[in-house]
Protein backbone atom coordinates (compact mmCIF):
# COMPACT_ATOMS: atom_id res chain seq x y z
CA UNK A 1 0.00 0.00 0.00
CA UNK A 2 3.11 2.43 1.14
CA UNK A 3 4.37 1.57 -2.30
CA UNK A 4 1.13 2.90 -4.50
CA UNK A 5 0.99 5.62 -2.35
CA UNK A 6 4.54 6.78 -3.00
CA UNK A 7 3.76 6.53 -6.88
CA UNK A 8 0.48 8.52 -6.55
CA UNK A 9 2.41 11.23 -4.74
CA UNK A 10 5.52 10.80 -7.60
CA UNK A 11 3.03 11.19 -10.43
CA UNK A 12 1.39 13.95 -8.90
CA UNK A 13 3.57 16.27 -7.24
CA UNK A 14 6.95 15.85 -8.86
CA UNK A 15 5.91 14.33 -12.09
CA UNK A 16 4.64 17.45 -13.53
CA UNK A 17 7.77 19.99 -13.19
CA UNK A 18 9.56 16.73 -15.05
CA UNK A 19 7.84 17.91 -18.08
CA UNK A 20 8.54 20.71 -20.52
CA UNK A 21 6.06 22.09 -22.73
CA UNK A 22 5.98 25.11 -25.41
CA UNK A 23 3.03 27.10 -26.28
CA UNK A 24 3.83 28.70 -30.05
CA UNK A 25 2.05 32.26 -30.48
CA UNK A 26 2.32 34.14 -33.39
CA UNK A 27 5.42 35.82 -34.36
CA UNK A 28 6.19 39.18 -35.79
CA UNK A 29 9.03 40.04 -37.54
CA UNK A 30 9.70 43.80 -38.40
CA UNK A 31 10.85 44.64 -42.01
CA UNK A 32 13.05 47.05 -40.29
CA UNK A 33 16.44 44.29 -39.37
CA UNK A 34 17.60 41.36 -40.83
CA UNK A 35 16.78 37.85 -40.97
CA UNK A 36 19.66 35.00 -41.87
CA UNK A 37 19.88 31.36 -41.85
CA UNK A 38 23.20 30.37 -40.88
CA UNK A 39 25.07 27.49 -42.70
CA UNK A 40 24.34 25.46 -39.56
CA UNK A 41 20.91 25.72 -39.95
CA UNK A 42 19.95 27.96 -37.15
CA UNK A 43 17.57 31.10 -37.76
CA UNK A 44 18.22 34.68 -36.85
CA UNK A 45 16.25 37.56 -36.78
CA UNK A 46 17.60 40.91 -35.69
CA UNK A 47 15.46 44.22 -34.92
CA UNK A 48 16.42 48.02 -34.36
CA UNK A 49 15.07 48.71 -31.13
CA UNK A 50 14.23 45.37 -29.82
CA UNK A 51 12.97 44.84 -26.55
CA UNK A 52 14.80 42.10 -24.57
CA UNK A 53 12.03 40.28 -21.96
CA UNK A 54 14.45 37.03 -21.63
CA UNK A 55 17.89 36.41 -21.89
CA UNK A 56 19.35 32.60 -21.88
CA UNK A 57 22.97 31.42 -21.70
CA UNK A 58 25.06 28.17 -23.21
CA UNK A 59 28.76 28.26 -22.67
CA UNK A 60 29.35 30.73 -25.45
CA UNK A 61 25.61 30.93 -26.93
CA UNK A 62 23.41 33.66 -25.89
CA UNK A 63 19.91 33.96 -26.69
CA UNK A 64 17.34 36.43 -26.00
CA UNK A 65 13.83 36.70 -26.73
CA UNK A 66 11.78 40.20 -26.95
CA UNK A 67 9.64 42.03 -29.03
CA UNK A 68 10.43 42.99 -32.27
CA UNK A 69 9.58 46.53 -33.03
CA UNK A 70 7.66 47.09 -36.66
CA UNK A 71 8.81 50.04 -39.21
CA UNK A 72 5.43 50.03 -40.39
CA UNK A 73 3.91 52.73 -38.44
CA UNK A 74 6.75 55.04 -39.50
CA UNK A 75 6.27 54.08 -43.03
CA UNK A 76 2.19 54.89 -42.69
CA UNK A 77 2.74 58.42 -40.39
CA UNK A 78 5.13 59.81 -42.66
CA UNK A 79 2.73 59.42 -46.13
CA UNK A 80 3.12 62.16 -48.54
CA UNK A 81 1.30 65.09 -48.62
CA UNK A 82 -0.91 64.71 -51.84
CA UNK A 83 -4.54 66.43 -53.47
CA UNK A 84 -6.11 62.69 -52.93
CA UNK A 85 -7.77 61.85 -49.90
CA UNK A 86 -8.03 57.82 -49.33
CA UNK A 87 -10.74 55.94 -47.30
CA UNK A 88 -10.71 52.21 -47.35
CA UNK A 89 -13.18 50.01 -45.54
CA UNK A 90 -14.14 47.12 -44.09
CA UNK A 91 -10.84 47.05 -41.53
CA UNK A 92 -10.43 44.54 -40.31
CA UNK A 93 -11.62 42.78 -43.64
CA UNK A 94 -12.54 39.39 -44.64
CA UNK A 95 -11.52 39.24 -48.38
CA UNK A 96 -12.56 42.63 -49.82
CA UNK A 97 -10.77 45.92 -49.02
CA UNK A 98 -12.57 48.88 -50.95
CA UNK A 99 -10.74 52.09 -51.83
CA UNK A 100 -11.89 55.55 -52.04
CA UNK A 101 -10.62 58.18 -53.56
CA UNK A 102 -11.50 62.03 -53.44
CA UNK A 103 -10.33 63.50 -57.01
CA UNK A 104 -8.88 60.27 -58.76
CA UNK A 105 -11.47 59.61 -60.88
CA UNK A 106 -9.57 56.96 -63.02
CA UNK A 107 -5.96 55.88 -62.78
CA UNK A 108 -3.85 52.98 -62.92
CA UNK A 109 -3.00 51.36 -59.28
CA UNK A 110 0.35 49.86 -58.30
CA UNK A 111 -0.58 47.61 -55.10
CA UNK A 112 1.80 45.94 -53.41
CA UNK A 113 1.12 43.65 -49.97
CA UNK A 114 3.63 42.77 -47.43
CA UNK A 115 3.64 40.15 -44.24
CA UNK A 116 5.27 41.42 -41.29
CA UNK A 117 8.92 39.71 -42.87
CA UNK A 118 8.74 42.45 -45.34
CA UNK A 119 8.19 39.53 -47.93
CA UNK A 120 6.09 40.70 -51.21
CA UNK A 121 3.06 38.71 -50.92
CA UNK A 122 0.90 40.63 -53.65
CA UNK A 123 1.82 42.77 -56.89
CA UNK A 124 -0.93 43.62 -59.03
CA UNK A 125 -2.25 46.88 -60.90
CA UNK A 126 -5.71 47.95 -60.49
CA UNK A 127 -8.05 50.00 -62.18
CA UNK A 128 -9.43 53.17 -60.31
CA UNK A 129 -13.37 53.66 -61.92
CA UNK A 130 -15.55 56.42 -60.34
CA UNK A 131 -13.13 57.43 -57.74
CA UNK A 132 -12.94 54.08 -56.10
CA UNK A 133 -11.59 49.91 -56.68
CA UNK A 134 -11.85 46.95 -54.51
CA UNK A 135 -8.49 44.99 -53.34
CA UNK A 136 -8.91 41.12 -53.49
CA UNK A 137 -7.12 39.54 -50.04
CA UNK A 138 -9.09 36.23 -50.32
CA UNK A 139 -5.51 34.91 -51.19
CA UNK A 140 -4.17 35.72 -47.92
CA UNK A 141 -4.43 33.71 -44.58
CA UNK A 142 -5.78 35.92 -41.42
CA UNK A 143 -2.91 38.46 -40.24
CA UNK A 144 -1.83 41.99 -40.48
CA UNK A 145 -0.48 43.29 -43.56
CA UNK A 146 0.93 46.59 -45.07
CA UNK A 147 -0.73 47.78 -48.12
CA UNK A 148 1.79 50.01 -50.42
CA UNK A 149 -0.65 51.81 -53.24
CA UNK A 150 1.51 53.78 -55.99
CA UNK A 151 0.46 55.74 -58.86
CA UNK A 152 2.17 58.81 -60.79
CA UNK A 153 0.58 61.47 -58.40
CA UNK A 154 1.07 59.74 -54.81
CA UNK A 155 2.84 56.70 -52.87
CA UNK A 156 0.61 55.85 -49.95
CA UNK A 157 1.00 52.84 -47.29
CA UNK A 158 -1.21 51.81 -45.17
CA UNK A 159 -2.31 48.47 -42.76
CA UNK A 160 -5.14 46.36 -43.29
CA UNK A 161 -5.97 43.65 -40.79
CA UNK A 162 -7.70 40.79 -42.56
CA UNK A 163 -9.79 37.93 -40.27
Amino acid sequence: MIKYQSKILFFVLIFPFLLVSQELHHEIISSQGKSVELDSGIYVSQTIGQHSIASYSIDNLTIQQGYQQSFWSSLINTNEEFSTEINFYPNPTIDIVNFNFSNLESSELNVLVFDYAGRVLITTKINIEDYKTKLDLSSLSSGSYLIYLNTNKFNYHTKIIKK
